[in-house]
């Protein structure tokens, strides 16, 4: 319904998102919709017509799951919205309680199997973790019976909510970020650059990835890792490895940015451990790097192998090994014919699969459906 005010909200993601605000909120904004997206920022402004209204940043984890959940509640009730649309767990109990305040209809966007994910948290402790877990367990129970519709990331995650109220809308990049790289100014000869983008985690194989360097036999053989780190603490314990010496650490860069340094790589690095859900995951990086015409190493899970290996665009390992990662690394900088191949490949299934203009649909889909209920 066209001309309906949406309003997206979290307290845990930033104002411009790739999921929430680049494809959700623009998407919205083209389809006609007038979208708000309250976040942690720093100041009201609009910017590609959705309405950026700032949640303050707060101290830590728990007064933001307790506290800022409740501040960002009043905020958006106060917008008067024709639908609500979350993307946090710790939002649900503020989900809840608008669709018994008001008479729109609410939508929760389950970006990840989050009762695994709270059994995994690193900075909580041990003795919560289980506890944590089955609170968002039972919460999203609860929402299975009384919110409007829900936005699953995958099909995995889609399974735990009613079938009739969900649409999975997978985190496939958009086709215009295909344009913001070149295949001709690709280097394939001489190019032994290595990329990992997105957060470090203990699970997402940053250890592995690192401790693959110590043992990879191409001397020009560097990796270039962008994004933040999750403790102080990981960051000194991968600093200890071997591997560490063949390192670039660059920090966050902003996402078209990320993209330049996509284009100057010879190989894109995702190797997620199989722990907590990620064997079911759809990892952004993993479809950033086919964007940009990047070959993949990728964990062997069989729903990446199906992706990686029946589209011919890379190769998938065991990503508990850091022999079997290096072994992969080596042959793929020693064939840069294959490489090309690889990567030409990788572009045309996003073009043809696996790209957001096609997922988008089913989410402008369910607006039209439960805004006419």
């Amino acid at each position: 319904m066209a001309g309906a005010k949406v309003v997206h909200f979290t307290v845990v993601h930033r104002p411009f998102d790739t999921r929430i605000f680049q494809k959700e909120c623009r998407t919205l904004v083209r389809e006609g919709y007038r979208v708000a997206l309250v976040a942690p920022h720093t100041r009201r402004e609009v910017v590609d017509g959705v309405e950026i209204v700032p949640l303050p940043r707060f101290p830590n984890r728990l007064v933001r799951m307790g506290w800022g959940a409740w501040v960002a509640g009043w905020i958006v009730h106060r917008l008067r919205g024709d639908l609500y649309h979350f993307h946090d767990p710790e939002l649900l109990p503020v989900g809840l309680l608008l669709k018994r305040s008001t008479s729109a209809p609410v939508i929760y966007d389950v970006h990840e199997d989050y009762p695994r994910l709270f059994a995994a948290k690193e900075w909580l402790p041990r003795s919560l973790r289980g506890g944590a877990a089955r609170l968002v367990e039972r919460l999203e129970k609860r929402a299975c019976r009384r919110l409007d519709g829900f936005v699953a990331a995958t099909e995995t995650i889609a399974r735990r909510f009613p079938p009739d109220k969900t649409r999975v809308v997978r985190n496939y990049p958009s086709l215009s970020v295909t344009q913001w790289v070149s295949e001709d100014r690709r280097r394939y000869e001489g190019n032994y650059t290595l990329i990992y983008t997105g957060g470090w985690t203990v699970y997402r194989g940053v250890y592995q990835i690192v401790q693959a360097l110590g043992y990879v036999t191409v001397p020009q053989a560097r990796l270039v890792l962008l994004g933040s780190m999750s403790s102080p603490r990981l960051a000194e314990a991968a600093r200890e490895l071997p591997g560490y010496e063949r390192v670039e650490y660059l920090g966050k860069v902003p996402y078209r940015e990320m993209y330049r340094y996509l284009n100057e790589a010879a190989v894109g690095l995702v190797c997620n451990q199989p722990v907590h859900g990620y064997q079911f995951a759809l990892p952004n990086k993993l479809f950033e790097y086919m964007a940009a015409g990047l070959p993949v190493i990728a964990s062997n899970f069989d729903l990446w192998r199906e992706i990686v290996e029946g589209n011919e665009c890379g190769v998938t390992v065991d990503p508990t090994s850091p022999r079997r990662i290096a072994e992969a690394i080596d042959d793929l900088l020693n064939r840069p014919d294959a490489r090309r191949v690889m990567g030409r490949n990788a572009r045309q299934a996003i073009r043809d699969k696996y790209n957001w203009e096609q997922e988008s649909r089913k989410l402008v889909g369910l607006y039209e459906e439960v805004l006419s209920r």
